[in-house]
């Protein structure tokens, strides 16, 4: 494959994590604009925008389905959405990194997301690596 087809189309989804707000999806896609999912949206517009997961979990088996929280598992994306099962809202993401010793290594594909960190964070971070490197 010529390296101009590569880097020119291979797009792979991203995500970016808005702390408190919930997540920027941008599929990659041709004429899909970037979308945000946040906290507390329906789950009728995950569907809306990443279309129909790959697989629903029920959080708790022992009980109706109707009267249980469930994840919607976006396996191609890497990302899991927890759903309240009363008001069918978003309470929940999990992006999965794919790490080599996570027990789903190689269930989901790698969620590539970023995170961005405010000041105070990075303040923390560098006293923490001062700190080991004295």
């Amino acid at each position: 494959i010529a390296e101009s087809v590569l880097s020119n189309e291979l797009k792979l989804p991203v995500i970016k994590v808005l702390p408190k707000q919930g997540i920027f999806v941008d599929l990659a896609q041709p004429n899909c604009e970037p979308k945000l999912l946040s906290f507390y949206n329906y789950d009728q517009d995950v569907y809306t925008i990443l279309g129909v997961p790959n697989q629903v979990y029920y959080k708790n088996l022992k009980v109706d389905k109707s009267e249980s929280d469930y994840f919607l598992n976006y396996l191609n994306l890497g990302i899991d959405i927890l759903i309240d099962h009363k008001s069918r809202r978003i309470i929940k993401f999990i992006l999965h990194s794919n790490h080599i010793l996570d027990l789903n290594f190689n269930f989901y594909d790698r969620c590539f997301y970023s995170l961005p960190l405010d000041d105070s964070f990075r303040q923390v971070v560098q006293k923490t690596c001062d700190s080991l490197n004295s």
